[in-house]
C-alpha cells in the first residue's frame, strides 16, 4: 500500500510536469505553433492558456478576411464567417451605453477605413463631423472614441495596428478650390489633434476620394489618379501631378468604359495600385474588362496598367476603405473579390469571368444581407492597450 500511493504521487506530480510543459514551452516553440495558427486558433490558445500571452503579439497564419453581414438594416447585431473553419458568429453589438453606434441605422454610420480588424467610423448625420471613433467585431465590442474634431474632412484612416503604440490617425479636408488641404493626425494617447494647413500647387481640381497608408506616410487619390502624400516624420505634404490612367495606351481595341461603378486604392506588397471596377450590363457585347488596375511607377511618374496581379495575389475590395490585398498560398491568384451591398462576386482577371464566392464563404455570401470584408486582427490585443 505504501509503495502504491509513492506511485500515486509520482504519477501525480508526472502530470503536473506535463501540464506545466505544456503552458511554459520554450519561447522558439511557441512562436513557430503560434505563426502557424489561425486568427480563431490564437483566440482560443489564450483563453485555455494564461502561459502563452506572451505570445499576443504573433501574427497569425495569412487566411482571406472574414465575411462581415448584417441582417437588419441597423448596427444591433451581426454574423462573422470565418473563411478557414467555415464557422459562423453571432455578434451582439454593444457600445457599453455610450450611444455611438448600438442600434444605429448602417446609413447613420460612415465607414472611413477599415483595417487590421478595426473600423473608423463617425456619424453620417454629422454637418461637422467631429465625432469619430474606433469598433471591432473581435474585441468583445470595445469602442474608443478619438478627441473632438472640429472640423470637416472628405477621407480618414489609421497606420499601423491599434495594439501598438505608433498607430496615427489621418483626415484630409481640402478647399472647394483646389489651392489648399487641411491634415490632421492624433494617436490614440493624445488629447487633441494635430493640424496642419498646406498648398497645393497648381491647385487640385477633384476631391481626394481614396487614402491608404504605406511605409511611413498616407497616400491620397484623385479619381483621376492625382497622388497627394503626406509623410508623418516630416509633416511634410507634396502632390503628384500624375496624367491619368490611360487604358488605349495598352489595348486601343478594347472599348473604353463610360463610366465607373467604384474606384479602389490598395498597398500590395509594396505598390500602389488604383483600381476601377465597371458592371457587366455595361459591356455585354464587348471585350472589355470588368477591372482595369494600375500601378504607380514612381521613377516614370505615370500609372502602368496591371495584366496580372501575380499568380498568387488577390485582393478584396470592399465599401468604406475595407481592402485587402495578400499572397494566398492555397488558393489560385489574379482573381479580385468584391463586397458590395447584397452582392459578393469573385472575379478571375484571366477569363474575365466571375462567380459566386460560396466556395469559401459558404451560404452566407448568398444570404440577403448587406456585408463587408474585415480582416483578422495581426495579434491578440490586450486590455491595457487601450
Amino acid at each position: 500500500m505504501e509503495n502504491l500511493a509513492k506511485k500515486r504521487k509520482i504519477g501525480t506530480k508526472e502530470e503536473e510536469n506535463r501540464e506545466r510543459s505544456w503552458d511554459n514551452l520554450p519561447t522558439d516553440i511557441m512562436f513557430m505553433i503560434m505563426k502557424n495558427l489561425y486568427y480563431g486558433d490564437h483566440v482560443r490558445l489564450h483563453v485555455v492558456s494564461k502561459g502563452w500571452h506572451s505570445m499576443c503579439r504573433v501574427p497569425p497564419r495569412i487566411q482571406e478576411p472574414w465575411l462581415m453581414a448584417f441582417k437588419k438594416n441597423s448596427w444591433t447585431s451581426c454574423k462573422l464567417f470565418d473563411p478557414s473553419y467555415k464557422k459562423t458568429y453571432q455578434i451582439h453589438i454593444d457600445d457599453a451605453g455610450k450611444g455611438l453606434l448600438q442600434g444605429k441605422n448602417l446609413k447613420d454610420i460612415k465607414v472611413h477605413s477599415c483595417t487590421y480588424g478595426w473600423f473608423l467610423l463617425s456619424k453620417s448625420n454629422n454637418p461637422v463631423v467631429g465625432d469619430l471613433f474606433v469598433y471591432s467585431p473581435f474585441a468583445n465590442g470595445k469602442i474608443f472614441t478619438l478627441p473632438h474634431l472640429n472640423s470637416s474632412f472628405q477621407i480618414a484612416t489609421f497606420s499601423t495596428p491599434l495594439g501598438g503604440r505608433l498607430c496615427v490617425f489621418f483626415t484630409l479636408d481640402a478647399q472647394p478650390d483646389g489651392a489648399t488641404v487641411t491634415i490632421t493626425t492624433c494617436t490614440k494617447l493624445d488629447k487633441v489633434w494635430t493640424t496642419n494647413t498646406f498648398e497645393c500647387k497648381p491647385p487640385v481640381l477633384q476631391n481626394f476620394s481614396n487614402v491608404i497608408y504605406l511605409n511611413g506616410s498616407f497616400y491620397c487619390s484623385t479619381p483621376m489618379g492625382t497622388i497627394g502624400i503626406y509623410n508623418i516624420t516630416a509633416q511634410h505634404w507634396s502632390v503628384l501631378h500624375l496624367p491619368k490612367p490611360h487604358w488605349s495606351s495598352w489595348n486601343p481595341d478594347v472599348e473604353q468604359p463610360n463610366g465607373f461603378v467604384d474606384i479602389y486604392m490598395v498597398a500590395s506588397r509594396g505598390n500602389i495600385l488604383l483600381i476601377y471596377t465597371t458592371e457587366r450590363d455595361h459591356h455585354r457585347l464587348s471585350s472589355s474588362p470588368l477591372h482595369y488596375v494600375f500601378r504607380l511607377d514612381r521613377l516614370a511618374m505615370n500609372w502602368k496598367y496591371m495584366t496580372s496581379l501575380g499568380k498568387k495575389n488577390v485582393l478584396f475590395l470592399g465599401q468604406g476603405g475595407c481592402n485587402v490585398s495578400l499572397v494566398h498560398p492555397k488558393r489560385p491568384g489574379n482573381r479580385i473579390y468584391r463586397c458590395s451591398g447584397y452582392r459578393t462576386r469573385c472575379f478571375d482577371l484571366n477569363s474575365n469571368k466571375s462567380d459566386p464566392c460560396y466556395n469559401i464563404y459558404g451560404s452566407l455570401s448568398k444570404a440577403k444581407y448587406k456585408k463587408n470584408w474585415i480582416q483578422n486582427p495581426c495579434g491578440i490585443p490586450t486590455c491595457r492597450d487601450y
